[in-house]
């Protein structure tokens, strides 16, 4: 069969025609998910000195808002291996933000342009 005459693949088109968006959306996410790599060791060494009764309060709450971005990256995660993921994800942020919920984790937040 001649190969030469398949029409590429739908998302190569689309990597093709994205691909310097693409390189900086992924390089954000990289940016973001090593912050939080960081910022999660600290939470867990946080709740490991809690344990031995060395944290302070403060340290604590911290921990705690560690933890619930720990959670909503989670959340975001089972999203992802949904159908329908590249339409579902952006409207559920939109939904959350006419709520007042924020749905992405911080550092996400700190990697996109606000809404406009």
């Amino acid at each position: 069969m001649n190969e030469q005459n398949d029409p590429s693949p739908p998302h190569e088109d689309f990597v093709a025609s994205n691909h310097g968006r693409l390189k900086t959306a992924l390089i954000a996410l990289r940016d973001a998910l090593l912050e939080e790599r960081q910022e999660t060791r600290e939470m867990l060494e946080t709740y490991y000195r809690y344990s031995m009764g060395q944290a302070s309060a403060e340290d604590m709450h911290h921990a705690n808002q560690q933890f619930a971005e720990l959670i909503r990256y989670m959340g975001l995660g089972i999203l992802l291996i949904l159908p329908m993921a590249p339409v579902s994800i952006p409207l559920i942020v939109k939904l959350g933000h006419r709520l007042g919920i924020e749905v992405l984790p911080v550092a996400a937040r700190k990697a996109r342009p606000p809404p406009a």
